[in-house]
């Protein structure tokens, strides 16, 4: 019987903790295109015009190169969407403009295989603090910080200046960097 009273305290918790939160997050409703939010943990994959292509590195190329591993799910949250991503994180989200609306020009972004490259315009600044990537109506944001790392296969420097620019990396009064690599014909504008 005891099993039977705790169940039952869990689903009635369970039942009133979402009016608590707020009438939004109560009162929403799952549509065909927000069932999408429910994989908040995804490998990152950028659309580039018709392309979707999976991303398994983001490197600066620093003197020393920095890099994150992007082989592993991530957190994925809609863009034009900053509190719906979650019950408590998501609540407390800033959208990603807005994270970045007084950012400096970092470098800029090419695309070497399945690596997004950094080119820097400017010296490695003292503090780096986590990446967030936006691409067409997702941000993907890494938990981890960029360090170094030794990667064989990396382009040379001239290779790398050949590369179409594919995006802008942004880097905020926090030291975050923000990625934008727009799909085709989409303009970010900061």
């Amino acid at each position: 019987m005891k099993r039977r009273d705790f169940s039952t305290g869990l689903l009635a918790a369970g039942l009133a903790a979402p009016p608590v939160l707020g009438p939004t997050s109560a009162l929403a409703t799952i549509k065909n295109d927000e069932k999408r939010e429910l994989e908040r943990f995804v490998r990152m994959q950028l659309f580039l015009s018709s392309q979707t292509i999976l991303i398994t590195w983001v490197l600066f190329m620093f003197p020393t190169i920095l890099g994150l591993n992007f082989q592993r799910n991530i957190p994925r949250y809609f863009l034009q969407r900053a509190a719906l991503g979650g019950l408590l994180l998501g609540l407390q989200r800033q959208p990603f403009g807005k994270r970045f609306e007084s950012s400096v020009l970092l470098g800029n972004i090419v695309l070497w295989s399945s690596m997004l490259l950094i080119l820097p315009l400017m010296a490695k600044p003292r503090r780096l603090g986590q990446v967030a990537v936006a691409n067409g109506e997702f941000e993907f944001a890494h938990p981890g910080r960029p360090r170094p790392v030794s990667i064989s296969g990396v382009p040379s420097a001239e290779q790398l200046n050949r590369q179409p620019v594919i995006g802008t990396a942004r880097l905020n009064e926090k030291g975050e960097i923000g990625l934008v690599v727009p799909p085709l014909n989409v303009k970010f504008h900061f």
